[in-house]
């Protein structure tokens, strides 16, 4: 090529440049402090979250909450009086209650789990205890009619309605140490005082 020749230039030259130019400004962007939009969007995300944990939002119970009411021993566990002559003796017909919920309960005797059977507090077709089982789940009905001016019924109260022994050191007539858990916490104290809440699972555990 002589020195009078015009330069050459391939038809993709002027794409080249915009793609440079373009590569330049986002980089000079970036450089200059700015930060991108979805970078801001994580940062503010991690901070609400972090936020809502501390707070106990997600962690407890409620709407938005998901740990039991239970995550310490006896955190938030409600305890009572019994009631036995009143639970042992009223019946009520599902029909005019003040109130109806549920809590499961299971059993063990040395890692052996027990039944609990079923129409526990149903002494004939005409009457239901206002604690009693339908079925062998252990699922405990709980239905206050109107009318009753008692305390909040406890677990002990279910064994008083089952005539089942039920303490420390006794469980379904058999002796030994018992240990019990409310939605996987541990408990101490009596446990025959425990007031199940709505949706509580129970564990009673007793080794000989």
């Amino acid at each position: 090529m002589s020195n009078e020749d015009p330069p050459k230039y391939s038809a993709y030259d002027h794409l080249k440049k915009d793609v440079a130019k373009k590569t330049k400004t986002r980089k000079e962007t970036r450089n200059s402090g700015g930060l991108s939009t979805q970078f801001i969007g994580f940062v503010v995300v991690v901070v609400l979250f972090g936020g809502l944990m501390l707070s106990g939002a997600l962690t407890g119970p409620g709407p938005f909450g998901f740990g039991n009411r239970n995550n310490n021993n006896n955190n938030n566990v409600q305890t009572g009086e019994e009631n036995p002559e009143e639970l042992t003796s009223i019946c009520v017909q599902h029909t005019g209650l003040a109130a109806h919920y549920h809590f499961d309960v299971t059993l063990y005797i040395d890692g052996i789990q027990q039944t609990v059977p079923a129409n526990v507090g149903i002494p004939n077709s005409n009457c239901y205890r206002p604690l009693h089982t339908h079925d062998g789940t252990g699922r405990v009905h709980v239905e206050l009619p109107s009318d009753y001016s008692g305390n909040n019924p406890t677990l002990g109260d279910f064994f008083s309605v089952w005539g089942e022994t039920f303490s420390e050191t006794s469980l379904l007539g058999q002796s030994g140490a018992t240990s019990v858990t409310i939605n996987s916490a541990n408990l101490d104290g009596n446990p025959r005082l425990i007031v199940p809440s709505d949706g509580d699972q129970i564990s009673i555990r007793l080794t000989r």
